[in-house]
This record gives C-alpha cells, structure tokens and sequence, in this order.
C-alpha cells in the first residue's frame, strides 16, 4: 500500500516554488503510461491522490467520500504553463536536481522523468541517486528541487498520507507550508 510521489522543494531560491513549473510538470505526466510502460509490475495502480483507493473513511472507501477528478495530461496546456514559469523565473529555468533512491527500478523511473521533462517541457533533470541513508539526509536538508518520494502507512486511516503536508509534519521535507490546510488537518484530528 506504498504511495509514490513527486515531492516538490518550497524553500526560498528553489525553481520549484514556481506555480506554473510545477502545475506543467504535472500536467505533463501520464499515469498509466507511467504504471504500465516504466514500472510495468502487475497490481500496481495509479494514484488519484495522496489517500489511496483501498483506504477507508468514516462510512465507506475514503475515495468514494471525497472523490477526486480524473486528471489527464495535457502537453498545450503545460507548454503554456513552462512560458509563462520561464518569464516569472527570469527568462530561464535552471537544470533541476532529482533526488532518488540508487535501486534499478528508481534509475529507470528517474531517466523517464529526465526524457519527459526534457522533451515535454525543455527542462534539464539532473538526477542526484543516493543510497537510502544519503537521500534521506539531503531531503531533510533541502538539497533537491524535486524528490522521488514515497510513503507507507503506518496505521489504517487517511490522516497518515493527510497530515503529510502539515507545516509541523517532520517529513515534509519539501517545506509546503498552507495555513488554510493545516487548519484542516487539526480538525479532521479532532474528529
């Protein structure tokens, strides 16, 4: 019940606290291409959300309480969106630094990431591979723009991928900081 995701690096100098950088990443990615064509294990299934489909929520699946839309890549779109990142950043998008894990399945995710972005979007992903220890260390630094993350629950309910981006969360390691969400959590912890 692994989530995998892209965590995206907030602190200040970074490229990533870019909006329109990251919403054309995101809108260049295509899960199941990404699931069938890169990690091609059978079972594996692409994720809505941060909540998988398998977990609960207060009456029933928590996906069928609070569903989401389907996403759908849209290169236009993101195309639009690296222009106007492109301007916003100074007329130029630096080389991004991907920090991974050092396993073969990992090498072979990151140089998906790397041709995608650099033939989707112009952008250069330098891919920073480290063993297990090493990359936690750089992540709870900061030393990334984006991270190949992942998170497995510890115990069955929503709030262990939902607090995840809690300002006070240890492992947000990207910094997302939103007063608005955080005011969420805590009263979904109270309930």
């Amino acid at each position: 019940g692994t989530m995998f995701y892209l965590r995206f690096n907030f602190r200040e100098g970074r490229p990533t606290t870019n909006k329109n950088l990251r919403k054309a990443i995101s809108l260049i990615f295509n899960s199941n291409e990404f699931i069938g064509k890169v990690i091609g294990i059978p079972g594996t299934l692409p994720a809505k959300g941060l909540v998988p489909s398998y977990m609960m929520g207060a009456k029933e699946l928590f996906r069928k309480e609070f569903p989401l839309p389907d996403r759908k890549a849209n290169i236009t779109e993101a195309k639009k969106l690296i222009a106007l990142a492109k301007k916003e950043l100074g007329g130029n998008i630096p080389a991004l630094v991907f920090l991974t894990g050092d396993t073969p399945t990992v090498a072979k995710e990151s140089e998906y990431f790397q041709n995608q972005f650099k033939t989707l979007l112009g952008i250069d992903l330098k891919i920073d591979k480290q063993i297990f220890k090493q990359r936690l260390a750089k992540a709870g630094v900061g030393d990334f723009d984006i991270e190949a993350a992942a998170w497995g629950p510890d115990y069955a309910d929503p709030m262990t991928f939902v607090d995840l981006f809690s300002t006070w969360n240890a492992n947000n390691n990207g910094l997302w900081k939103n007063e608005k969400y955080d005011s969420f959590v805590r009263k979904a912890m109270a309930t």
